[in-house]
């Protein structure tokens, strides 16, 4: 869309969306026993379906309630107080892969989108450029930066003092090995929707009479940012949801300033 208000006053703008959904119809895979919770993988969901044990029930509050639960593991590991609780989805008292669901989004955005946006009026112009993606998840894994590369969230990690006084508990109990709740889980897949100001950048041309005199046809002053402004959902907000898979590497915000001159 291109609209000249006036002889110097013009807006342009430029936007796309997309939307896609997928299933698998049928993938040769073998169907899993009649006692694991869901039977397929693939068939049946989209493609890059995130896969994990639900934790949505907080956090094993003491040993004793760890003891009192009725389950064993066949994972590996075992909880402690402050580890994330797993829901037992196929009802036979054993946390294993049997108890393994379907969560969140898959990884592939049913909805993308973008807008760019440009004004020009008396020398002087406006850049944008907003775009975002919605109804996408992160994997379920809960990477190992998230317990040894500490961020702030780590701050308010369970421990028996924080919970007993009703504070703000925003990670499960650290600890120096591995722990029953980096099993792949809801807790750690992320909703991966966002908006971002992606770009923006202003500029002033001089007047031709002005940057003729040393022989110019057009000389130009810019100010523009990159990553200015991102809204999201994300729980560890410390990573880039544009990002296809998580990374340790933080969200940069960029600034550049400059002098254009044509001859």
């Amino acid at each position: 869309y291109e609209k000249m208000l006036s002889h110097d006053f013009t807006i342009l703008a430029n936007l796309n969306y997309s939307s896609a959904r997928n299933e698998v119809i049928f993938a040769d895979e073998a169907a899993k026993p009649d006692d694991y919770a869901y039977k397929y993988r693939m068939t049946g969901y989209e493609i890059g379906q995130i896969w994990g044990y639900i934790t949505d029930d907080g956090y094993y509050k003491s040993q004793e309630e760890i003891d009192n639960s009725g389950l064993t593991y066949g994972v590996g590991k075992t909880p402690r107080p402050g580890d994330l609780i797993i829901r037992d989805l196929n009802g036979d008292k054993v946390i294993d892969e049997k108890d393994i669901a379907p969560i969140r989004h898959s990884t592939v955005p049913r909805h993308t989108w973008g807008a760019a946006i440009s004004v020009s009026h008396k020398g002087f112009d406006l850049s944008v450029l907003f775009q975002g993606h919605f109804d996408v998840g992160s994997g379920s894994n809960s990477f190992a930066w998230e317990w040894y590369d500490f961020r702030d969230y780590h701050e308010n990690a369970w421990t028996a003092e924080r919970a007993a006084n009703g504070e703000n508990i925003t990670f499960p109990a650290l600890s120096q090995t591995q722990s029953f709740s980096e099993l792949g889980n809801t807790f750690f897949s992320e909703n991966k929707s966002y908006v971002r100001l992606k770009s923006l950048e202003v500029g002033y041309s001089l007047p031709e009479r002005i940057s003729n005199k040393i022989g110019s046809s057009r000389i130009r002053f810019y100010l523009n940012g990159l990553n200015l402004f991102t809204w999201d959902k994300m729980k560890f907000n410390s990573y880039d949801p544009e990002l296809a898979s998580q990374d340790t590497y933080p969200i940069q915000r960029i600034f550049n300033s400059g002098i254009n001159i044509n001859f």
